[in-house]
């Protein structure tokens, strides 16, 4: 009972005036009058009874009944009155519709409706004797969410109208909570799909992002937001990552962290329909499958919070890593192949993936690898490849090359080799035979017998060795003291191993003939000439003639 007052003890032969109210609605789910009903929705017709019961030893002829019905609802009719007198199972129905009072709320939020009831000619008749019960039923509807929800009252004044004993005052309340909710929806992002779901399956070491969405279910805003998410052990959340920043990051004995924000929306409501999102981030660190739940609990003008929850579920897998394990290259006269195996030494598939060869930092050609299982791998031989002789190259073999599979070590994917061509094959170039120059037209006199004498000679060079020699050019460096060199330069282009060639130009000397020199001295060469790797020689003091025999 709201309130009760009554006179204080009284002897056994005085008589006492006494009521008890009750005021209750009924609940159709359960089938059962209760003073709290829960879940109720805008535009739901409730039914109230006010039960008032004589529990004192004198009658009552005259009862006002006041009640306080709040400003969320809207009187329905249907107002009745059944009397119960002692020992009857049959009511006596007394009309009551209209109220005497029916006084609307203004504002609606803050006041109540004044119902009343003066039944003063209704009882004449009867009277509520003691032990009589009678029963006020009326219908309201749910209008309007209000502070403090649906908080209904009743007073009820019962006067025995003999001047023996004063007015007698009780009271009574109900509480009607409207049906309040708060959609949430869990997400995670799936970068591969690039769609926002409720699972998802990633690696470990991957970090994910995550969303909440909190959604104004009912009729009623929202003025204050409190959202609960809490990552499971293998979870690890990123600081600085949330939008909003969350209020507290409590670390949890079990290995989870749970996030907290106290969102504070008074000054700009959530209204109906209206969404607010939280995003962050977090890294997967265990194996396993593992949840991801958030837990909303929003506040409005309803004494009931609306609840929401929702969950993400995350299955971790490991990660593959590609690894050349093995390479060699197979060197076959000026050519080479490579041959290498790539091995997934990681825990998880690795897709279909591209491997490249480098020779000197450059790539030179691709060879698809496909798609290997934990422990898989994949062995390719690729080439030929020019190895020019006497040369050094640096061959590097690149599994993933493009990066498209995402591993546990993205350091580990190359693997190099240094390669040693093999060694040029020497030239042996030297003079075999002279000539009077075929390009020289000029004749000559022998009488008298000059004292100088000019001689324009073509140059035989053989090449007595097992290597080509490219690019031959041939320059007297040393001639007898009685010998001037005019024009000592010949050009033979290409001699190969074991072959001859002329010069293409002839050189030209004076002999001073007065002069005689040392028949055993004579004239020596420089020859310059390329080898089949482009590596340049010089040759010094090749004699006048070399040729075996």
């Amino acid at each position: 009972a709201a309130f009760l007052l009554m006179p204080l003890a009284a002897s056994a032969n005085t008589p006492y005036a006494s009521v008890h109210v009750d005021k209750l609605v009924w609940d159709p789910e359960n089938e059962v009058w209760v003073d709290l009903l829960e879940g109720v929705e805008i535009g739901e017709t409730l039914t109230f009874r006010i039960e008032i019961t004589n529990d004192g030893d004198v009658p009552f002829y005259s009862i006002r009944i006041a009640d306080y019905l709040s400003g969320c609802f809207g009187y329905a009719d249907n107002a009745r009155l059944e009397l119960y007198q002692l020992g009857s199972t049959s009511p006596i129905v007394i009309p009551i519709e209209p109220p005497d009072t029916l006084e609307p709320p203004v504002p609606a939020y803050y006041d109540e409706w004044l119902i009343e009831w003066m039944l003063d000619d209704e009882l004449a008749a009867y009277g509520l004797n003691p032990d009589d019960t009678m029963y006020i039923y009326f219908d309201a509807m749910a209008t309007d969410f209000g502070w403090g929800g649906g908080y209904n009252c009743v007073d009820v004044y019962a006067d025995n109208q003999g001047d023996v004993l004063p007015e007698v005052t009780e009271g009574d309340c109900v509480d009607i909570c409207f049906a309040v909710s708060a959609e949430v929806n869990k997400l995670v992002w799936d970068p591969v799909g690039e769609v926002w779901v409720e699972e998802l399956t990633t690696h470990v070491g991957d970090t994910l992002t995550f969303k909440i969405e909190v959604t104004n279910d009912c009729d009623m805003p929202f003025g204050w937001v409190d959202v609960v998410d809490t990552l499971s052990e293998n979870l690890v959340y990123i600081d600085g990552t949330a939008t909003p920043t969350p209020d507290d990051v409590n670390p949890n004995p079990d290995g989870s962290t749970t996030l907290y924000w106290y969102l504070d929306l008074w000054e700009d409501l959530l209204d109906p329909g209206e969404t607010i999102e939280i995003e962050f981030n977090a890294i997967a660190t265990v194996l396993g499958d593992h949840t991801n739940d958030a837990w909303v609990e929003a506040h409005g003008y309803s004494e009931l919070p609306a609840n929401g929850e929702d969950m993400v579920t995350i299955h971790a897998l490991p990660k593959p890593d590609l690894m050349v394990i093995e390479k060699y290259e197979t060197l076959e006269n000026d050519e080479f192949t490579v041959t290498y195996t790539v091995e997934n030494v990681g825990g998880g598939s690795a897709g279909e993936s591209t491997t490249c060869i480098y020779i000197d930092g450059e790539p030179t050609t691709t060879d698809p690898a496909p798609a290997l299982g934990s422990g898989g791998s994949y062995t390719g031989t690729v080439g030929p490849f020019d190895c020019p002789c006497g040369t050094t190259l640096t061959v590097e073999v690149c599994a993933d090359n493009d990066d498209v599979v995402d591993e546990s070590d993205e350091s580990n994917n190359c693997a190099l080799n240094i390669v040693e061509c093999s060694p040029c094959l020497e030239s042996a170039l030297c003079p075999d035979r002279y000539r009077w120059s075929a390009y020289h037209t000029d004749g000559y006199e022998w009488d008298p017998f000059p004292d100088l004498f000019r001689s324009w000679m073509d140059v035989r060079f053989m090449n007595d060795g097992p290597g080509d020699a490219f690019n031959v050019v041939a320059t007297i460096s040393g001639a007898p003291a009685n010998v001037v060199i005019v024009d000592g330069v010949v050009t033979l282009g290409d001699i190969p191993a074991g072959g001859r060639v002329w010069s293409t130009d002839s050189f030209t000397m004076q002999v001073d003939m007065s002069n005689p020199q040392d028949p055993d001295e004579s004239i020596t060469w420089r020859v310059e000439y390329d080898d089949s790797a482009g590596v340049h020689h010089i040759v010094e003091n090749v004699p006048q003639f070399c040729a075996p025999g």
